[in-house]
C-alpha cells in the first residue's frame, strides 16, 4: 500500500507514506490508518474553522447592509419621494 501512495508523492504527504511503511512492517496498518484519519480530520476541521472565521464578518456586514437598505421612489404625480 505504501508503495502505491509513494508513486503519487505529489499528492500524498511523505509522512503518510512513511507511517504506512511502518504500519506494513509492524502489522499495524489499521491502527496507522486510524491515526492518520484522526490527524487529517483535525487538520481539515481547523482549516474550515479558520476560513469561516474569516468569511463570517464579511457576510454579516453585507447582510446588515442588505437589511437596512432603503428604497425610494419618486411619485410622478405629486413629485414626492416615498421611502420604504
Amino acid at each position: 500500500m505504501s508503495q502505491t501512495f509513494a508513486r503519487h508523492s505529489g499528492d500524498v504527504p511523505a509522512i503518510m507514506v512513511q507511517m504506512l511503511q511502518i504500519g506494513e512492517e509492524t502489522g499495524e496498518v489499521g491502527n496507522i490508518l486510524e491515526r492518520l484519519a484522526k490527524f487529517y480530520n483535525r487538520e481539515v476541521n481547523a482549516a474550515v474553522d479558520t476560513l469561516v472565521s474569516l468569511i463570517e464578518p464579511v457576510l454579516q456586514h453585507h447582510t446588515w447592509l442588505w437589511m437596512h437598505r432603503s428604497a425610494c421612489c419618486v411619485s410622478a404625480i405629486s413629485n414626492t419621494a416615498v421611502c420604504i
